[in-house]
Order: C-alpha cells, then structure tokens, then sequence
C-alpha cells in the first residue's frame, strides 16, 4: 500500500478532474487541483506537493513546458510527474512525454493508476 501524499492535478477537463480527485482520495491521498499551467505554478510555489499529474495539453501550456517550469522551483527539481492525455503514447511524440517518470492515456484504469503512482514515488 502507498504512504498518503499532497498530489497537485492538473486537468482542464472538470470530468477528468473529479474521476481522477475521487480516485486518488479513495487512497488516502490529498489532492489539489489545477485548471491552467499557470494557476499549477502558482500553487507550487505555495505548496509542497509529492507527485504532480498533470495534462499533455493545457490552455495556456504543453505538460513538458509546464513540467520544466515547475522543476525549476525549489524543491521541485526531483519532484515525480506522471503525464496524461487523452491520446494514447503510440499516438504522441516520444519527446512530449520522455521529461516525465511516467505516462498513462486517459481514460484512465484505476489498477493502472494506482500502481503507477505507486511506482513513481517510491524512494529511489
């Protein structure tokens, strides 16, 4: 079983937002949610969260760009970052997802889900 973490999500689709929120709570984790790439920074620069989720495809931002931005800010250099998107990894250019520990296509399967975040945030 994962340890309970702070998870910002990043998601402008409301929907997913809340499937994902749900989800991750069931868990026992804290989430914080975020519409746009800059309302995500700002939040970080706040609040130290765990693991970031966030989406390939944002308003005012691509998730790689977003991510760099963010990895920027103290202590968010090593912070674990799992990509989604509605559009499966055969489907997207390797470079788009290739900054994050991990990519999962929406939707999302919960075992999937789970076991990812999981993996990423164990201690290396």
């Amino acid at each position: 079983m994962m340890a309970t973490m702070h998870i910002l999500l990043v998601d402008d689709n409301p929907l997913m937002q809340r499937v994902i929120t749900l989800l991750l709570e069931s868990y026992g984790h804290q989430v914080q949610t975020a519409t746009s790439a800059a309302e995500a920074l700002s939040l970080c620069q706040r609040h130290a969260f765990g693991l970031v989720v966030l989406d390939l495809w944002l308003p005012d931002g691509d998730g790689p760009g977003v991510l760099a931005s963010l990895r920027q800010l103290p202590g968010y250099a090593s912070c674990p970052a799992i990509g989604i998107s509605g559009m499966s990894d055969t489907h997207l250019d390797p470079a788009l997802i290739a900054p994050f520990d991990a990519f999962l296509a929406k939707p999302l399967e919960i075992d999937t889900l789970v076991a990812t975040v999981d993996r990423v945030t164990k201690p290396r």
